[in-house]
């Protein structure tokens, strides 16, 4: 393991104490709240972090962002949706917040590309 590893390692293990400390004196804190929904995002603990991010939800003074990241969770479990109301929640808040706007246009191919599929199927079942 290089220093660059262990310096990196170091690093990330100081901002998870920070955000639980953050957390242990404050159980809404918005930031260490959404930290923690990250967290479990990248582990794919997803109803986990829907959990953070709906707590974080609660008293975000940048409420666009905690509904992006809903958005983003309910997009990788396909939950396209419950994804687009949540981006589209986001435009609302914020009409200009890119990353809201990506989000929903994302979501919206994928629809598309899902029904393009299901389509193709239908044709292939029930073609002469």
């Amino acid at each position: 393991m290089s220093n660059s590893d262990i310096h990196t390692l170091l690093y990330n293990l100081k901002e998870r104490i920070n955000t639980l400390l953050k957390i242990s004196e404050n159980p809404q804190d918005t930031e260490a709240l959404r930290a923690l929904g990250i967290e479990m995002q990248k582990k794919e603990k997803f109803e986990k972090a829907l959990e953070y991010y709906f707590e974080a939800l609660k008293n975000s003074p940048k409420k666009e962002v905690e509904c992006t990241l809903i958005g983003t969770v309910y997009y990788l479990q396909e939950k396209f949706d419950n994804a687009l109301k949540y981006f589209e929640l986001a435009i609302e808040l914020n009409d200009n917040y890119e990353p809201a706007y990506e989000g929903r246009n994302q979501t919206l191919l994928e629809n598309h590309l899902k029904i393009a599929e299901l389509q193709e199927r239908l044709i292939r079942e029930y073609s002469n």
